[in-house]
């Protein structure tokens, strides 16, 4: 919960000559701890790329943030990243967060990097930013991301896609043919462009999280483009369509947070150094 500014009437600040009645803003009750482990920033004058501060500003200005909220998380998952905080999961077990990566545990190698064009989309990011999700989303995430970080049975995504190689076996297969890690450039999904170099894995989340984007065709086209020696049906040639940008669920928007695979942290949402 956000704090609401009160006011002190008897209050004077000596060193600024403020008078009475100028808005205080209360801390929060449980303030963020910006190294998720509860330990100090281990390197304060790191300078961090992604909120274009330094890691021991970013700690000051976290404390405005009540723990658990997805500022909090925002700053806990940067400092993981660039101010060498050390990393822990989300909580002591499983069952203290609403979703885990892997179905029922946390990612054996939260180390591993998942998206060769990002190097920091490591799967103990995906770790966190998979504990505040629910049902379809969780879901989603942990058939793209969780798969891609090696997690043992992966539920099928929401979107299904179901690979021939895969169906020839008879369902028996207890993984998917589906090349969660492919490159595609200018992928013609459905009716839509995906302008640019996206990932398999990326498309399916945002198809699977957005009930309405999966389509037969959409499934169809992912198939033929992220499944191997995979062959065009007689008359289902993709036709492509205008050059109609993704869908906002592309950019994976959930809360405040840019989540899958490329990780672009929407670090100025809350977040403001005084």
């Amino acid at each position: 919960a956000v704090s609401e500014p009160t006011t002190d009437p008897t209050t004077v600040d000596p060193g600024t000559g403020s008078t009475p009645g100028t808005p205080i803003i209360s801390p929060p009750e449980n303030p963020c701890q910006v190294c998720p482990d509860g330990s100090e920033m281990p390197r304060p004058t790191i300078f961090s790329q992604r909120y274009d501060a330094a890691c021991g500003d970013i700690q000051v200005a976290a404390q405005s943030f009540e723990e658990g909220s997805i500022e909090c998380t925002n700053a806990q998952v940067v400092s993981v990243l660039e101010c060498d905080c050390p990393y822990v999961t989300p909580g002591e077990s499983a069952s203290d967060v609403s979703c885990t990566l892997c179905v029922d545990s946390f990612v054996p190698i939260p180390s591993l990097a998942v998206n060769p064009r990002d190097g920091s989309s490591v799967c103990g990011v995906y770790e966190w930013q998979a504990s505040g999700l629910e049902s379809r989303q969780c879901r989603a995430m942990q058939a793209t991301a969780g798969a891609a970080c090696g997690c043992s049975n992966p539920p099928a995504a929401p979107c299904e896609v179901t690979c021939t190689a895969d169906a020839d076996i008879g369902g028996n297969s207890t993984s998917s043919s589906f090349d969660l890690k492919k490159s595609l450039t200018d992928a013609v999904v459905g009716d839509v462009v995906w302008k640019g170099e996206w990932l398999c894995g990326e498309i399916l989340w945002s198809v699977s999280v957005d009930q309405s984007a999966c389509s037969d065709d959409v499934k169809r086209d992912l198939r033929l483009q992220c499944c191997p020696n995979e062959v065009i049906d007689p008359g289902q040639e993709t036709q492509v369509p205008p050059p109609t940008p993704p869908p906002t669920s592309a950019a994976v928007s959930l809360k405040g947070l840019h989540l899958l695979w490329s990780l672009g942290l929407a670090v100025g949402i809350g977040f403001v150094l005084l």
